[in-house]
This record gives C-alpha cells, structure tokens and sequence, in this order.
C-alpha cells in the first residue's frame, strides 16, 4: 500500500481510532499517515525533530508515542505534544497503560505518566536492565528488560516480582498478554536467526515455538494481541504470522501456529504492526508498507501429512486447518 524504501529501521504503529494510522520511522524520523489505508501523507519530524520513535501506547483513549531521545509525545489530530518534563535523557519505552496510568522503562527504573505529570521513579535499584517491551494482564503489568540477560518482571504497581532471566542467547522484542505472558525476539545474531517465541507457564518460562532457521533473519521484532489470538511478524514468509492458542492442542511446537500468503517475496525484516478499520497493516525494513485484508492459502495437517512429510506410523487423534488471518 506505500512504498517506502527510506527507512530501514521499522516502524512504530499508532492506531487514533478508527480515524487514522500512522507508521513512524524509526531511522528516518517521518511519520506515515493515512485515513482509509490508501491514500498516504508523509510529515517529517514525527513525533518531533531528532526524537525517533521506540514505542506507543495508549492511556484514556489518548495515544502516546516514547522516544530515544527520552521524551513522551501524545498526538491529537495530526499534532505531537510533548509531555514535559521528561524524567531522563536516556530511552524511553512505553510499556503500556496499567491502573490509570501510562508506565515507562527509562535505564534501570520505572515511572509513570498520569495524563498530567510524571512519578517519581519506582523500584530503585530493584531492576535490572532496562525495561523496553510490557504487557498488561488482569491484575498485573509485565516487562522485559533488553538483552543479552534479559529478564521478566511483573508487578501490581506496588510490589515487583521477578518472574526468570532468558537465555543469554534471546533477545526480547515484543510481549503479549493472552491468559499469560509470551514473549518474542530471536537470538543475538540479529542477521542469521530463529525466531522464539516464550510462554510464562506454572514452572517459569518455556520456548513453544521456532520459527524458520538460522539460515537467514527470521527474527520476530513485533506481535499484537487480537481478541484471542496474536499477530506476530513472520519474516521471510508473509509479513503476518498468527498464533491461535484454541487450536494449540498438545505441546507439539507446531499447533497453534499459522501464516497467511506471502504478501512480499523480499529477504528483508517485518518490524512494525497494526490493524486499521478492520485490515491489518505490516512495516517492512526498507521496502514499505503493506496490507493485508483477504483470507488466503489453507492448509491441514493430518496424521497422515504434517507440513508436506509422510507420517504412515504415527496416529494422532486430530488434525489442524491452517488458514491466514
């Protein structure tokens, strides 16, 4: 739907509504805009200028954007306002919105934003790494702190549990709350990668799914929830990945986990997605913007055929139809 060859760091996706999407660059600092998923306008400097853009959320309807630059931009119309006065100077990652309040991951700590001022910081000297991917559950928001060494957080906003540390090996890019914690990233060669995907379970954190090879870049750097089920970048495949947890029925790596047709036959990485009046939208690195609206390819696996293998002798008791999102 756009292309958009310029900025080659993926992008930060902001949905106002159902009146507009917006996919800002984190390279080149130009936010791209759109009212109908068509037509597209470019302003550069978004959300402002020198500050790229690290990641969004979302406090009383209200959407926010958090940059390298350690400020917080809220944006009403086509205007960015910043939140002054921003606690650091160091990067700031929005972690999402919990108990009325928008909580931020700045160096080794946490604030919050409640529409009108900044905290304090919280939990001093009780994290460690920096907070830079949440998710937020019933009771409880979750955070993961940037690799290698990454670790998982969850708290009530008054006290901080430490819920493990990952594989020096994992990087962390994104996480998702649906019924638990999962969290997606890749290993540390960021060029020749799996990509992982980890699940908090009643024993700590377990990997359930690979995906691709370390032939080439299958790293996962964006997931979203929807409804019950989350969208994942699937790079080298589609663009779009989907993990379904009703047709995750035995712990087999593979159940639960689809992608829909290829949307772009290019070597290159999905960072960045959104879905806008009803279609889902996915950013990739260097080539564009794409869209993604009709259902594609279907696919089942049997007994007898699992991902084009015979399997004469084994005899499992169900099958699972694959389809895209």
């Amino acid at each position: 739907t756009l292309d958009d060859t310029a900025n080659t760091g993926g992008y930060v996706t902001v949905v106002d509504g159902t009146t507009r999407l917006w996919f800002l660059g984190k390279t080149d600092n130009t936010g791209k805009r759109t009212t109908d998923g068509t037509t597209w306008a470019s302003d550069a400097n978004t959300p402002a200028a020198s500050q790229l853009p690290q990641a969004k959320g979302y406090l009383k309807g209200v959407p926010y954007v958090s940059t390298a630059g350690g400020k917080l931009y809220s944006v009403s119309g086509t205007t960015w306002s910043e939140k002054t006065t921003n606690p650091l100077s160091t990067a700031a990652y929005i972690l999402g919105a919990f108990r009325g309040k928008l909580w931020i991951g700045y160096a080794n700590a946490l604030y919050y934003y409640d529409g009108t001022a900044w905290s304090t910081s919280q939990f001093v000297d009780l994290v460690d790494g920096t907070p830079a991917m949440g998710a937020v559950g019933n009771t409880s928001l979750f955070f993961v702190t940037l690799g290698p060494n990454a670790r998982a957080y969850q708290t009530d906003s008054n006290q901080l549990l430490h819920l493990g540390t990952f594989p020096s090996d994992f990087l962390p890019k994104a996480a998702v709350f649906l019924e638990t914690l999962y969290v997606f990233g890749h290993e540390d060669d960021e060029t020749l990668t799996e990509g992982r995907i980890w699940r908090l379970e009643e024993g700590g954190f377990v990997p359930i799914h690979l995906l691709g090879d370390a032939t080439k870049d299958y790293g996962i750097r964006s997931a979203e929830g929807e409804g019950a089920k989350i969208i994942f970048g699937a790079n080298q495949y589609t663009g779009i990945g989907v993990f379904d947890p009703a047709l995750d029925l035995v712990e087999e790596p593979i159940m639960g986990f689809y992608v829909g047709p290829t949307i772009s036959t290019l070597a290159k990485v999905v960072e960045g997605l959104a879905q806008f009046k009803g279609d889902w939208y996915c950013g990739i690195q260097g080539d564009g913007i794409y869209r993604q609206n009709t259902p594609g390819k279907f696919r089942f696996l049997s007994s007898k055929f699992d991902n084009c293998t015979k399997n004469i002798n084994k005899l499992w008791g169900f099958g699972e139809l694959k389809f895209s999102p």
